[in-house]
């Protein structure tokens, strides 16, 4: 049976963020070394986010064209995806890093 002890909390607490500081010659290195890891990834979520977007716009444009009379051709066609989009956009925001 596993038994809990108080040092158990004090691991299990993140606590504040830790501040890392570094100078001297030592920052033009990680520099180079952070953004030779994070240059890809930002890539890879930039590229994720625009297939996210794009799904969604195909799939409100696809909805919009069985709701109007006239489906794509409908003159406010347009307007009213981009109204959509610019909706889901605000409900979800790219996150923060």
């Amino acid at each position: 049976m596993f038994q809990s002890y108080r040092a158990a909390g004090i691991i299990e607490d993140p606590g504040p963020p830790l501040k890392v500081r570094i100078g001297g010659r030592e920052r033009p290195l990680l520099t180079k070394i952070l953004a030779f890891v994070l240059v890809p990834l930002k890539h890879v979520r930039v590229y994720r986010r625009r297939r996210l977007i794009q799904r969604e716009v195909d799939r409100v444009a696809a909805a919009l064209a069985t709701e109007l009379p006239g489906g794509e051709s409908h003159p406010e066609f347009q307007t009213k995806v981009f109204a959509r989009v610019h909706a889901w956009l605000r409900d979800h925001p790219p996150t923060v890093s």
